[in-house]
């Protein structure tokens, strides 16, 4: 069921679009600057398009200026006014990409193991397999010491091979990584994290700490 969101005069906002980014956002193109401004990720831009659809419906205006906005700041790494813009977007429904963005926020500025994969977990629910929430994921078990499961949801990043959100970061050579440094610490299966670091390394072939890892490793085994 879609949250009531309360009506407020949109003028401000469109005003700092516009002045900012020099985006004229009104009621007739809101949709299409959204899904413009996700254009390089189809899967989120067609979740967010689905989303739009299902939850916003007479509010897209509003909805879009505060999700334009919470994406900028996120551009610019502004916690303060991502935080900010989150919270205006909590009178709707959830979506993966905000609940997502605060469960990296949570983890990596605040500290919050907790909270943070409450978040994650929330956003993997609205968009299944989401590569960026999987990997997180296995980064957070690992911190809480949960290996098994950390090395669980970094399978599932090798597994499900797609676009993410953040196209300069190359989660399966991560995942991959990851994965061999479990099977050295956690199931002493040297073999195994030889292999899956050689397959990092095909997935980024600067990797430095995987060449230097999986060095050391020949000299073990």
């Amino acid at each position: 069921m879609m949250k009531v969101a309360k009506q407020v005069s949109l003028k401000p906002l469109q005003s700092k679009i516009k002045q900012n980014y020099g985006i004229d956002i009104n009621e007739k193109n809101c949709s299409n600057i959204i899904s413009m401004e996700f254009a390089k990720n189809k899967s989120s831009k067609e979740y967010l398009d689905n989303y739009i659809n299902t939850y916003v419906k007479g509010n897209e205006l509003e909805w879009a200026c505060y999700m334009y906005l919470f994406s900028k700041a996120v551009e610019k790494r502004s916690v303060e006014k991502t935080e900010k813009y989150y919270k205006k977007l909590k009178k709707y429904e959830d979506n993966y990409y905000t609940e997502s963005i605060m469960g990296d926020i949570l983890l990596r500025y605040y500290g919050d193991l907790f909270k943070a994969k409450d978040k994650f977990l929330n956003a993997l629910k609205l968009k299944k397999e989401d590569l960026s929430c999987c990997y997180n994921l296995g980064v957070l078990y690992y911190l809480l010491g949960m290996f098994d499961k950390s090395e669980y949801y970094y399978q599932l990043v090798v597994d499900n091979n797609k676009e993410t959100y953040n196209e300069n970061f190359n989660l399966k050579g991560k995942a991959l990584y990851n994965i061999a440094v479990y099977n050295i610490n956690i199931s002493k299966n040297l073999e195994k994290a030889k292999e899956y670091l050689e397959k990092s390394i095909v997935e980024i072939p600067d990797y430095v700490e995987a060449k230097n890892l999986l060095e050391k490793l020949k000299g073990a085994i």
